[in-house]
C-alpha cells in the first residue's frame, strides 16, 4: 500500500497572495517567456506538503499547468518541478512516476485519473490538493471514490488550517504522533482529557 499527494502550484503552493512579492510577479513574467524560475511558494503551504508526506507517508506526485507550458524534455521538466519544491523547503520523497500525464486539452481530473489508471493499487489512498474542480472524485462514477480525497483550494488564499486537517485524516496522520515528534508535545491520557472536559463544561469556555 502506498499514499500519493497530487501536487499544484498555482493556488495550493503558490497562492493569489504570494504574487503581493516582487518576486513571484517577475517569476510568472520569467516562465512565460521560456525560463526556469523559481517561485517562492507560500511557506505555510509547504510545512503542510512536509507533514502530509512524512506522518501520512506519503509521495508527491505533480499535477501542475507548469509542467504542461514547460519548455524542455519530459526528463528536463521532472528534473525542475522537483527542483521547485526541494528550493522552497520540501523534504518528502516522490513517486517514480511523479508527474501526471499531459494531453492537449486535458484538465488536472482527466490527467490525475489517468495516471490512477496506470499507477493506483488496491489499498492506495491519495489526497488531490487543488483549486481546479475535482469534484468527479467524490462522485459515484469515480473508481476511486473510497482511495482518493479532493483538498479544495481557494486560489487567492491558499491553504486552510481546515485543509490541512482534512488531508490528515484522510492519510490517517495520528495527530499525537504529529504533536509529540514535531513539537514534543506529550499526549494527554485519557483521565486528562476527560478532566478538560469536565472544566470546558464547567467554565464555559
Amino acid at each position: 500500500m502506498a499514499n500519493y499527494i497530487f501536487v499544484d502550484f498555482d493556488g495550493p503552493l503558490l497562492p493569489g497572495k504570494m504574487h503581493l512579492y516582487d518576486k513571484n510577479r517577475k517569476v510568472v513574467d520569467d516562465f512565460l517567456k521560456g525560463g526556469n524560475p523559481i517561485p517562492y511558494f507560500d511557506p505555510i503551504a509547504v510545512r503542510m506538503h512536509n507533514l502530509w508526506a512524512k506522518y501520512g507517508n506519503a509521495k508527491v506526485v505533480f499535477s501542475t499547468s507548469w509542467a504542461r507550458t514547460f519548455r524542455g524534455t519530459w526528463q528536463e521538466c521532472e528534473a525542475y518541478l522537483k527542483r521547485i519544491m526541494i528550493e522552497n523547503g520540501f523534504d518528502g520523497e516522490f513517486a517514480d512516476d511523479c508527474v501526471t500525464p499531459k494531453r492537449m486539452s486535458s484538465e488536472h481530473i482527466h490527467e490525475i485519473t489517468e495516471w490512477c489508471y496506470d499507477n493506483l493499487k488496491e489499498g492506495d489512498k491519495f489526497i488531490a490538493v487543488d483549486d481546479a474542480n475535482l469534484s468527479f472524485l467524490d462522485s459515484e462514477y469515480c473508481k476511486w471514490k473510497t482511495q482518493g480525497k479532493w483538498i479544495e483550494v481557494k486560489y487567492n488564499d491558499g491553504l486552510t488550517w481546515k485543509n490541512f486537517k482534512d488531508g490528515c485524516e484522510f492519510l490517517g496522520v495520528n495527530n499525537d504522533d504529529l504533536l509529540f515528534h514535531e513539537f514534543g508535545i506529550v499526549p494527554k491520557t485519557e483521565e486528562e482529557r476527560k478532566r478538560e472536559r469536565e472544566l470546558i463544561s464547567l467554565l464555559g469556555y
